[in-house]
């Protein structure tokens, strides 16, 4: 009998792991095979069609981990369309790019990797601001480095930054069921549970490609 409850908590638990594993998961990654390549517009992430890493034109070494992210180092990327035709494209015009299975997006002149690949996405970057430490001239500030937090909203490819301001403004938009709830919280649990609504927003307005 001590065999038998031990085997009936044990499947017990592994089904409730296996049930908060399937609602920690975001939709998209479970029925999108997002294809890797180059993504010259938000459209073209959209629609997930990427030019191609086998369009490429490069010498780089197309097996090495760090090929994608040399590739988009350069001035400007070579490539030919399915008729064949070669392209350069500047690299400063590129919208992001899929590799790995991850989605970086070009974002101040660098790319970053979406941590959060969802109809409202996060990422992060590290960005230089200068605080004001009370000396004289340009001497008085002084270079800070910061984690900056972001959303990409895929309903229109704006960013913004990730702030309780902007949540209750984009829930009460597209969800008025979680903004009242939102609204509700006191400014510190608004702080608090970004990410949580965050989540559940994605849960209940799963991304889907075009």
């Amino acid at each position: 009998m001590a065999f038998m409850k031990r085997c009936i908590l044990l499947l017990l638990f592994l089904q409730a792991f296996a049930l908060h594993a399937q609602t920690d998961s975001l939709p998209w990654s479970r029925n999108v095979n997002l294809r890797e390549g180059i993504f010259l517009s938000f459209q073209a992430f959209r629609t997930n069609r990427p030019i191609p890493i086998a369009q490429l034109i490069t010498t780089a070494d197309r097996e090495a981990p760090d090929f994608m992210a040399k590739t988009t180092a350069a001035r400007t990327i070579t490539w030919r369309d399915s008729a064949g035709v070669q392209h350069d494209t500047v690299s400063d015009a590129l919208w992001g790019y899929c590799y790995n299975r991850h989605v970086y997006i070009r974002v101040q002149n660098a790319y970053t990797r979406i941590m959060v690949v969802g109809t409202l996405s996060h990422f992060s970057t590290t960005e230089t601001n200068y605080l004001y430490t009370g000396g004289p001239g340009p001497g008085g500030n002084a270079p800070v480095r910061q984690q900056m937090q972001y959303v990409l909203d895929t309903y229109t490819g704006s960013i913004a930054a990730f702030t309780p301001q902007f949540m209750l403004a984009f829930l009460e938009q597209h969800d008025k069921s979680l903004a009242a709830e939102f609204k509700h919280l006191s400014k510190r649990k608004r702080n608090q549970q970004l990410f949580i609504f965050l989540r559940r927003f994605n849960t209940a307005h799963p991304l889907k490609f075009e």
